[in-house]
């Protein structure tokens, strides 16, 4: 009875920012760099909780791009 009541977990939204726009920019720049250029932040992610949460977002997007890359195009060893 008690988790037919209770609500699942995870939100279902996905992701907040582009992954394949985080993908394009992890080219030429770090996670940091652009969690700062896509939140507008400019404190370093060590002292804040808010600019971490930031950080993490970013490295998961840029995780799962990486992810369906390659699943697309395996490389052959």
């Amino acid at each position: 009875w008690y988790k037919k009541k209770m609500p699942k977990r995870g939100s279902g939204k996905g992701h907040a920012i582009n992954i394949w726009q985080v993908y394009d920019m992890r080219q030429s720049m770090n996670c940091n760099q652009i969690a700062k250029k896509l939140f507008g932040i400019n404190e370093n992610s060590t002292y804040n909780k808010v600019v971490m949460a930031y950080y993490k977002q970013v490295k998961r997007a840029c995780d799962k791009a990486c992810e369906i890359m390659k699943q697309i195009n395996p490389v052959d060893a």
